[in-house]
């Protein structure tokens, strides 16, 4: 039988820890939250150069099975503030993996697609070379980077979570989770009766519901416990299949004419239509 799981977790606050925390509540597992408090407490030490990741109380001095590393600067506010990007996405990523490589605890770390770049053309998998192109992106591919550089040289255990545009109802109204196009498109269909979509409506996304994507967690979790199965280092987090944005507004209006038997409009901006290559980001089912 396998032991109960110590998890660390951070960003709880944010749209996917929200359901994180909610799915998991009554699981077996004992789930610990990271404060922002703590991350400033960190942050200070480290600029005095008095971090010490094995006995520092920025960690409760309390040993965890898995840290769940989900914090992260949105995509908006990384373009705005680079430092701050740079701070929370990627040294904050080091600090927790070095305090998992001192104390042999599994890592996993929430990456994003977006790593490959904006303009996709083709099937990408695990390990096809990424292109990050936007400040969001760099500071994810620099975190992964040095995690991989870890996994190795066999001094840390974990996996890199590649995850796609995820559909979920977020936990509360103010969540960043509706900035999300997958989401807002929902929330414009139910107050304002139609769907503007503001980009390219023939970008293609790799769309995952929110579900799937705790399935994945739990499995993972599972297979850690029990030692069952070699983990992947890096996993795209995506259903194997892309919609574009056109077709995507599509279903969501579909099935709000089925749910409630009335007509959504779809808008679009003539002048930012063009053609888009096919792509779609595969895994390793």
């Amino acid at each position: 039988m396998a032991k109960r799981l110590k998890i660390l977790f951070t960003g709880a606050n944010g749209y996917l820890g929200g359901y994180f925390i909610n799915y998991f509540k009554n699981s077996d597992y004992e789930i610990n939250i990271f404060s922002k408090d703590q991350f400033n407490l960190i942050l200070e030490a480290y600029k005095k150069n008095k971090l010490n990741y094995k006995n520092s109380k920025l960690f409760l001095n309390k040993k965890f099975d898995v840290v769940i590393h989900a914090a992260a600067l949105p995509y908006k506010e990384c373009e705005k503030n680079p430092l701050k990007a740079k701070n929370i996405n990627t040294f904050f990523t080091e600090v927790l993996s070095n305090y998992c490589l001192n104390n042999n605890c599994y890592f996993i770390f929430f990456s994003s697609v977006q790593v490959y770049g904006k303009i996709l053309n083709g099937i990408y998998k695990e390990e096809t070379d990424i292109i990050p192109d936007s400040v969001y992106s760099l500071t994810k591919a620099n975190a992964e980077e040095y995690l991989i550089k870890k996994f190795s040289e066999n001094l840390l255990k974990g996996c890199i979570l590649r995850i796609g545009n995820i559909v979920g109802l977020p936990q509360n109204e103010n969540s960043s989770g509706w900035d999300l196009f997958s989401n807002s498109c929902i929330k414009e269909a139910f107050f304002k009766k139609h769907i503007l979509i503001k980009n390219n409506p023939n970008l293609r996304r790799n769309f995952l519901s929110i579900d799937l994507l705790m399935v994945l967690l739990k499995k993972i979790l599972n297979d850690f416990a029990y030692a069952k199965v070699d983990i992947p280092k890096i996993i795209n987090v995506t259903s194997g299949n892309s919609k574009t944005l056109f077709e995507y507004s599509k279903i969501v209006s579909e099935n709000y004419n089925n749910l409630f038997d009335q007509n959504i409009e779809i808008i679009q901006n003539e002048s930012l239509i063009s053609n888009v290559p096919y792509s779609v980001i595969d895994n390793k089912k």
